[in-house]
């Protein structure tokens, strides 16, 4: 019977409070990033990578017979600061005026000598890199260690139709562009 009581002064009450709305907007800002990843040790993504290899000093006829190393190219990428990561990928392209040697092999780019190239390869299984635009290298995160190799080798060989005689002389440059992301 208590119950009875109380209820209609409850609702007699609230029929005649007077109530009074007021409405505001309320912003919340923020900003919600993975954290950047090291190369090859200490070379943070965000400012970018920027390394020159020595692929060595040949003959003219070491070239034109192919008798050039393999030079390994370190691209250890280290994300351990983040979690979560299924794998990275890697996009390789041809930089200025060292484009891709067509019809000889995939992964050939031109230097800045006549005559010389430089074959590029995967090190972990030696398949010719593909420079054809928008081809990627992906690379998953097997033990959750966040840490991938990309590593590539690199090594001279002679454009086709080029003999001992015909290869340009002196130092040579050239380059690739690496993209880089991480998902």
């Amino acid at each position: 019977m208590y119950i009875y009581k109380l209820f209609p002064i409850i609702i007699f009450i609230s029929f005649f409070s007077s109530a009074k709305e007021a409405t505001s907007i309320v912003i919340v800002n923020g900003t919600i990033s993975i954290p950047t990843c090291l190369i090859n040790g200490n070379i943070d993504l965000a400012t970018g990578l920027s390394q020159t290899i020595d692929l060595g000093s040949y003959t003219t006829s070491e070239v034109s017979s192919g008798k050039t190393k393999k030079i390994d190219v370190p691209l250890i990428i280290d994300c351990s600061k983040s979690t979560g990561l299924s794998g990275i990928s890697l996009e390789l392209s041809t930089l200025g005026n060292y484009g891709a040697v067509g019809g000889f092999r995939n992964g050939v780019i031109k230097t800045s000598l006549d005559g010389i190239s430089i074959y590029l390869q995967w090190k972990n299984n030696n398949h010719s890199v593909d420079l054809s635009t928008g081809a990627k290298k992906y690379i998953p995160n097997t033990n959750s260690s966040n840490i991938f190799d990309g590593s590539i080798n690199a090594r001279v060989l002679p454009i086709v139709g080029f003999s001992s005689n015909t290869i340009e002389k002196g130092r040579f440059r050239s380059g690739i562009n690496v993209t880089l992301s991480y998902y």
